[in-house]
């Protein structure tokens, strides 16, 4: 559970129980009249700092390469996902699978800019993919 309520005599007799975030470890009082909507509000924000920090994990572990070389170092180094583009070619992708371990993960056409070349070959590149390797 992402929040806890916490409620005894005294926090009736005052109208209140008191809160916890488990995102945040912040304690608060939260008002009985209307504790309803109090608590809906609270676990959308909670759910929205949740991935907000989730996101900016995501984020910082991603290492865009554009040569073969850049997506080893990426890798190497254990950041995570590594995006490059990728032809298409079944080839280039066993490719990269035989000479790093790595797997795409993802492809993200929505992403596609024009203009690139596969990581692997340099021929015109059809998607852009997500790769990283198995632990």
């Amino acid at each position: 559970m992402p929040l806890r309520l916490e409620i005894g005599p005294r926090d009736i007799e005052n109208g209140v129980a008191m809160s916890m975030r488990r995102d945040t470890l912040e304690k608060a009082p939260v008002a009985l009249d209307g504790i309803a909507q109090n608590v809906k509000d609270l676990l959308a924000a909670i759910q929205r700092n949740m991935y907000d920090k989730a996101k900016a994990h995501l984020e910082k572990h991603i290492f865009d390469a554009s040569t073969m070389p850049g997506m080893q170092k990426g890798l190497d180094e254990g950041l995570g996902y590594v995006r490059a583009h990728w032809c298409g070619d079944v080839a280039c992708e066993q490719a990269v699978k035989e000479q790093f371990s790595a797997t795409s993960r993802c492809i993200r056409d929505d992403e596609m800019k024009g203009g690139s070349s596969c990581v692997v070959c340099g021929k015109p590149a059809e998607h852009l993919v997500y790769w990283a390797k198995a632990y």
